[in-house]
C-alpha cells in the first residue's frame, strides 16, 4: 500500500466513514456516495475503487438482512428467463429431451387422487 493510496483512502473515510448500515436513511446516504463515485468521469483511483468496494459490501450486507426475497416457482423462473432471452419452450428440448413436460403445471386432479406420503 502506497502513501498516496493510504492518504486518499483515509481521506474518503474521514468524509464518509464506512460503518454498518442500520436504517433506510443510512442506506440512502451510503448509496449516494456510491453513486457519486460511479458517476465520476474517468477511471477511479485504486483507493477510490477500494472504498467503493467497502461501501458496496455494506450495502449488500444491509440488503441481505432487510430485503425479503419471495420464493419463486421453478417453472416461473424458466418462463421468465425464456421471455427475457426471446426463446420458446421448444428451445429447451436439447436440455430436457422433450418439450411436453418442462413447463406444464402439475395436474391438480392427479395430485388430489394420489395417496399422501
Amino acid at each position: 500500500m502506497t502513501r498516496g493510496f493510504r492518504r486518499e483512502y483515509l481521506n474518503r473515510c474521514r468524509q464518509f466513514p464506512p460503518r454498518p448500515i442500520k436504517n433506510q436513511r443510512q442506506f440512502r446516504e451510503t448509496q449516494a456516495v456510491i453513486d457519486h463515485l460511479i458517476d465520476k468521469p474517468g477511471k477511479l483511483k485504486a483507493a477510490e475503487s477500494e472504498y467503493l468496494a467497502t461501501l458496496g459490501a455494506l450495502i449488500h450486507e444491509y440488503e441481505e438482512r432487510t430485503v425479503p426475497i419471495a420464493p419463486l416457482d421453478g417453472r416461473e423462473l424458466i418462463r421468465f428467463l425464456l421471455s427475457e432471452r426471446g426463446l420458446r419452450q421448444k428451445d429447451l428440448v436439447p436440455v430436457f429431451g422433450t418439450e411436453s413436460h418442462c413447463l406444464r403445471r402439475p395436474d391438480r386432479t392427479a395430485q388430489a387422487e394420489s395417496p399422501a406420503h
